[in-house]
């Protein structure tokens, strides 16, 4: 099936056809309506940054921003009818409902998303590499039918197919590096500041088949899916962009496409009973068993930058050291993972309830692939030589067991309190292999062989309690410790510590622990004035373990957040409501003391911020609101590391404010009308990802 053909037929032109066909229709519901909308956006600065924050384009546009149409057939069917085609957003859904039998839906929807495709700004230079239209996007489609049958206390099915499709172009965080002055006597390292994207074209089809039967006693389900889909992506990078070349080295400036190639086939099956024993006892049992067949396709080839999808040249002019990529990939991997979970609800009395939970998988994975790697044939980049191709093979298993158990208790016999307790285990083993050949069938030369295992054990407590001293006061804490260990082993290993390929065999713990409160205050102060007051703690540590390096802490996080907000209605005409956010949040590492050549390369981050937002609305008489709306978001978290690194946070404020007048015409009709001022400044970008934006926007609403 053509998508593209599909978004041609749905048009502005056939969803009038259809606004025509619901007016010529006499016997509908009042309810029934249909909204035109027309607006005009228009951003000054970045305009890639704008599109992206706002979600709309730097535009006019106009069209039907819904479309609801409901008509009854006869005394127990009904067709009812939901569209939309403004700007490039499409929706048509149709749907035929016969009461007591069941329904059959069809229908289309599509979305644009709007991606910056700036690179990172280069602050010792105060400069910001461009080379494309940055105003990237992605189209999101789905077509759908569905078929379904409700009968009451009767086995019931729904059936349906989806086609899901993402087609565009979106910014990558993979960026292309370049060696750039950091004054007018030295030179930086080379800095990922040039700009990349990702080509993205994927389909998915998914058919899905439910089944529920059961009466008082008992209710079964049971449910089948089948998910395939194909990609057909790429990642594409300019290196050493505007780099000047020293002969009689050769330029710098070159460029490498990643396409991945894929198709995968996802079969699913599921089996879930809810048996009520008695009226205090519960029993609920599913068992699930999903398996992923998935090639591998692509190549990662490097060129001139005369374009983004080079042919394989093993002499092509600019070639370096490390231009390591590979042709001709063929692999397969198989995934198969078996869940069952059981829980056990019991009511003792009216007070307490105790739910038991117990859930055990096992997963299992193997890949298999060959390819032919390129790569510079000498260590020292000899740019004289050409490019040599090794054919590898490899191959990775991986076996895992896992089991949680957890246990819940609830307990409502103090008045107005409620308590409720939480504990959570898990416990997970495993096995894990890798294999890499060069020049399989051939030479055999094993450069990779590792054998391991791992296992982790973790656990969960929670406590939460909820206190109403009154009617309209609400006090509600919680507390939680998470804990979660990892072990790993190594049985065999040819590469030893020193070798430059050990990772990931070199990790010999990772733990993690979390310890999280949280207080949440709703107080009516009056019949008109409502607060609500939240503070959220949160502490994780992370600790690391490797062979030769010992064990200890690796970084600690520690984020604070203050919300209130307050809802006032002086009079019956007016309501004002403010929120304020505040976020503390400090991620340390005991690699910022690093000294010598690892001085200042790594540096404590933080994303420390402050939202406020205030909405005000106002009745101008019985046909008239106005609603006025106003937000400012500041983050003052830069910290400038260019001169040994890449700088990390942001120092950003973007400033929003916005007023809606609506006004009823008539019993059918109404109009509304909106501006909105959106403001964006960004230092820490050097003012090339700053905006300014005026939308107004007027939609006029039917109803018929």
């Amino acid at each position: 099936m053509n998508i593209q053909t599909i978004k041609n037929s749905i048009t502005r032109r056939s969803l009038l056809l259809l606004v025509a066909a619901g007016f010529a229709c006499t016997a509908v519901a009042q309810e029934n309506s249909i909204t035109f909308g027309l607006g005009n956006a228009q951003l000054k600065g970045d305009i890639a940054r704008g599109q992206n924050m706002l979600h709309v384009e730097d535009r006019m546009n106009a069209g039907i921003e819904e479309l609801f149409f409901t008509k009854a057939i006869n005394d127990n069917t009904t067709f009812t009818l939901e569209a939309k085609a403004f700007d490039f957003d499409y929706l048509i859904d149709l749907k035929l409902v016969k009461e007591g039998v069941g329904y059959i839906s069809a229908g289309y929807k599509q979305n644009r998303y709007w991606y910056d495709g700036s690179g990172a700004f280069f602050l010792p230079r105060a400069a910001m590499v461009t080379l494309y239209p940055e105003e990237l996007y992605l189209d999101r489609g789905n077509l759908w039918l569905e078929l379904g049958r409700t009968l009451s206390e009767h086995t019931n099915f729904v059936l349906r197919y989806d086609l899901y499709t993402r087609e565009g172009k979106k910014d990558s965080l993979v960026l292309g590096e370049v060696t750039v002055p950091v004054t007018a006597t030295s030179l930086a390292g080379a800095r990922g500041i040039i700009p990349a994207f990702r080509q993205i074209d994927e389909r998915r089809h998914v058919a899905k088949a439910t089944v529920t039967t059961g009466n008082d006693k008992a209710t079964y389900k049971f449910s089948g899916m089948i998910d395939s889909g194909e990609m057909n992506n790429s990642l594409n990078v300019r290196r050493r962009y505007l780099e000047v070349a020293t002969p009689p080295a050769r330029n710098p400036d070159r460029l490498f496409t990643h396409k991945d190639k894929s198709e995968f086939d996802i079969y699913s099956f599921y089996a879930a009973a809810q048996n009520k024993i008695n009226e205090r006892m519960t029993l609920n049992a599913a068992i699930s068993r999903t398996t992923i067949d998935n090639v591998l396709h692509g190549t990662r080839i490097y060129g001139l930058p005369a374009s983004y999808d080079p042919v394989f040249d093993a002499a092509y002019a600019n070639r370096q050291q490390r231009d390591e990529g590979f042709k001709s990939i063929h692999g397969d991997v198989q995934s198969t993972q078996h869940v069952g979970t059981v829980n056990f609800v019991v009511r003792p009395n009216k007070d307490w309830t105790m739910l038991a939970v117990v859930r055990l998988e096992r997963f299992s994975t193997k890949a298999d692939a060959e390819y032919a790697e390129t790569n510079n044939p000498t260590p020292t980049g000899n740019a004289t030589l050409l490019l040599i191709t090794e054919e590898i093979g490899v191959h990775t298993a991986k076996k895992q067991n896992n089991s949680t158990e957890s246990f819940e208790v609830r307990y409502n016999g103090i008045k107005n309190v409620a308590l409720n307790a939480k504990a959570e285990f898990e416990q997970t083993s495993g096995k894990i292999e890798e294999l890499q050949i060069v020049e399989p069938g051939i030479l055999n030369t094993i450069r990779i062989q590792r054998n391991g295992d791992f296992d982790v054990s973790g656990h969960k407590y929670s406590f939460t309690a909820n206190w109403y001293p009154r009617a309209g006061t609400t006090i509600a804490a919680q507390v939680y410790n998470k804990v979660r260990k990892h072990g790993y082993g190594v049985t065999i290993d040819n590469t030893p510590n020193t070798s430059g390929n050990r990772y990931p065999g070199y990790p010999t713990d990772f733990d993690t622990e979390v310890n999280d409160m949280n207080v949440r205050l709703s107080w009516r102060v009056a019949h008109n004035l409502r607060l609500v007051t939240r503070y959220d703690y949160m502490e994780t540590t992370n600790d690391f373990g490797a062979e030769g390096a010992g064990f200890g802490q690796a970084s600690k996080l520690e984020s604070q957040i203050i919300s209130q907000t307050i809802t006032w209605n002086p009079t019956a005409r007016l309501f004002i409501q403010g929120n304020v956010n505040v976020v503390r949040d400090n991620i340390k590492t005991p690699f910022t003391n690093l000294t010598g050549n690892a001085a200042g390369i790594t540096s404590d981050t933080h994303n420390d911020y402050t939202n406020v937002s205030v909405n005000a609305g106002y009745a101008l008489d019985d046909q008239s609101d106005l609603l006025i709306v106003a937000s400012q978001y500041r983050a003052t978290n830069y910290m400038p590391t260019d001169f040994r690194s890449m700088s990390y946070g942001t120092d950003a404020k973007t400033q929003q404010a916005s007023a809606t007048y609506t006004r009823s015409l008539n019993a059918r009709t109404k109009l509304s009308l909106k501006y909105t001022y959106a403001k964006h400044e960004e230092p820490s970008s050097g003012g090339f990802s700053d905006y300014d934006a005026h939308l107004i926007y007027g939609k006029l609403q039917y109803r018929f």
